[in-house]
């Protein structure tokens, strides 16, 4: 009777222990369709992925993972990475190189970043980087996980705008151009038909000297009017500020005179270099300055100030136009956003003039009142400090 019980008892415990191994095997089973089914879908993620998505250590080693998008984007292998870390920074364009450096110096507190590369294709790509900082949840050691977009189709499309407003600027100041033009012209064909008249005329030395005022005076223009329109240079240089105002308003001076507007400007002494796109910037002025005229169809007085304050050089156009209500004042740098009649504006200016200061780590502030005119203040880094 003992042996029976004895036995019975050894199989409950075999049929158990075989359930319990029956019901492991099933987890087993379980898991293992889980992490399956979860590698697949990461592998469909990291195969459709567009942008590039990596995860590296501190100091950017060691490099635990980067998607196959680098391959695509950086036109590099995966490989190569894995065994050089940092080699995808010698696609990096020289001038960008320092704004990465100072980037990675501080990647632990995450951030975002606008740089270019050249491909070995010869290809040049607009890359934007994201990055933050995780812990391993085991052993409690920071990592680094990011992500790295292609925005080259954007960076075309918004430079392609940034053009189609320079003309529809200059296409504003054009037709004051046109009368500044055609006086000094007027004034050379009048000298020239007097010496076709008089060639022996004792005056002949001063009225050639004017002859060649006039024509350098119209060559100004010109020129100031070319370089306006001229794509910008990628890269930036120290400028002087009021250098930059005064080509402006040589285009600008001539649609204040027909519009009866006074035009004052004033700088500041010793004022400091600024470093940045020459040419950006005059987009900035004259796009402030042809608002500034809009706004006073009825004459006015436009002014232009430049002084320095601290570490920040600071431009300020100011008029004493229609003005603007405080719900026009929240909205004026929405893209699309314009106080001007229908076919008189696209809109795009001021996002355009924020853009452009934002990317120069500048500020605009403005201040306005109905009826009393409108001031915009654009202050930007001494080009003179790190």
């Amino acid at each position: 009777m003992r042996k029976i019980n004895h036995r019975q008892q050894s199989e409950a415990k075999i049929r158990r222990l075989l359930e319990s191994a029956e019901k492991l095997g099933m987890r087993l089973y379980e898991s293992t369709l889980e992490l399956s089914e979860s590698e697949e879908r990461f592998r469909q993620i990291e195969e459709n992925m567009r942008d590039v998505f990596f995860i590296v250590g501190i100091g950017g080693k060691p490099l635990h993972y980067v998607s196959p998008s680098y391959e695509k984007i950086w036109g590099r292998t995966r490989q190569s990475l894995y065994e050089n870390p940092h080699s995808w920074m010698d696609a990096i364009h020289p001038p960008d190189r320092a704004g990465v450096d100072n980037f990675l110096a501080d990647i632990p507190d995450g951030g975002s970043l606008e740089y270019r590369i050249l491909r070995p294709d010869g290809q040049n790509r607009w890359i934007r980087a994201r990055t933050f900082q995780v812990k391993n949840p085991k052993d409690g050691i920071p990592r680094v996980v990011g992500t790295a977009e292609d925005i080259t189709e954007r960076k075309i499309t918004e430079e392609q705008l940034h053009q189609s407003q320079k003309l529809e600027t200059i296409g504003q100041v054009a037709a004051g151009v046109a009368h500044e033009l055609n006086n000094p012209l007027s004034t050379i064909l009048g000298f020239v038909q007097s010496l076709i008249r008089h060639p022996g005329a004792p005056d002949l030395v001063e009225a050639l000297r004017t002859v060649e005022r006039e024509v350098l005076r119209c060559g100004e223009l010109v020129q100031d009017m070319l370089a306006f329109t001229r794509k910008p240079a990628d890269t930036m240089s120290l400028e002087k500020l009021p250098k930059l105002i005064d080509a402006v308003l040589r285009l600008v001076g001539a649609r204040a005179k027909s519009s009866h507007v006074a035009l004052k400007c004033s700088y500041g002494e010793n004022i400091p270099p600024v470093r940045v796109s020459g040419n950006q910037i005059q987009q900035v002025v004259i796009n402030l300055c042809t608002n500034a005229l809009d706004a006073m169809p009825k004459g006015g007085t436009l002014s232009v100030e430049s002084r320095w304050a601290g570490n920040d050089v600071v431009l300020r156009v100011s008029d004493t136009g229609v003005g603007m209500s405080p719900e026009q004042l929240g909205r004026i740098f929405n893209p699309f956003f314009t106080t001007k009649e229908i076919g008189k504006g696209t809109g795009l200016g001021l996002s355009i003039v924020r853009e452009i200061i934002a990317n120069h780590k500048g500020r605009i502030e403005v201040q306005s009142e109905v009826g009393r005119g409108t001031t915009f203040q654009v202050f930007l880094p001494r080009g003179d400090v790190s």
